[in-house]
């Protein structure tokens, strides 16, 4: 059995989680400083996961890559976007550009495929739409999903990476598939059937 800790910090109040068993730990996201994790466990983190490449959910990617030693899983199309500013959105939203150059051999790459750590199976699903290298990621009944999805609504596509028909395939695939909770990159967590009722209400 998983524990999930969500942190929080920084402008963009973007989430990083800590997900737990008696195996160890992974974190899933890189949006606040190691301090934070090191505070929230002592267990080993045995590896990172990134739901997207946007600036905000890779922010402390490098220190976390230089602490932790540990494989980071993302899509090959993250892994491109991160080094560019234009791409990565901080030229956007950001005084200055940043450029994440992460070793290549450090990288697992990932797409639809399940893979386990912690000794439990995680799948991950490509999910275009709010980005073209969103990964939602299913663990032990639950979904990390990103910025594909929030408590109140679905994630913005007004991005160059962005597209609203491609977020709606996605959302649809991800409602189909049996979760019981929903982890999204921004707000709290919500249920599956409280977000279903929200887009029904809304129809």
């Amino acid at each position: 059995m998983i524990t999930i800790t969500c942190l929080q910090k920084g402008d963009f109040c973007s989430n990083t989680y800590v997900v737990e068993n008696e195996k160890g730990s992974i974190i899933i996201d890189a949006g606040v400083p190691v301090e934070d994790i090191l505070h929230t466990t002592k267990k080993p983190i045995m590896a990172i996961l990134i739901t997207h490449a946007h600036f905000d959910h890779i922010w402390y990617l490098k220190e976390y890559d230089q602490a932790f030693h540990c494989p980071i899983y993302m899509s090959y199309v993250a892994y491109e976007k991160m080094s560019d500013p234009e791409k990565n959105l901080s030229r956007q939203f950001c005084e200055k550009d940043f450029a994440w150059n992460i070793p290549k051999d450090h990288v697992q790459y990932v797409e639809n495929q399940t893979f386990e750590l912690l000794q439990e199976p995680i799948e991950c699903m490509m999910v275009p739409g709010h980005s073209d290298c969103s990964i939602c990621y299913f663990i032990d009944g639950v979904c990390f999903c990103g910025d594909l999805l929030f408590e109140n609504g679905i994630g913005r596509t007004d991005f160059a990476d962005g597209n609203i028909v491609k977020l709606y395939r996605s959302m649809k695939k991800v409602l189909e598939k049996p979760v019981k909770q929903f982890y999204p990159g921004h707000g709290p967590s919500f249920t599956k059937l409280a977000f279903e009722t929200m887009v029904s209400k809304r129809r």
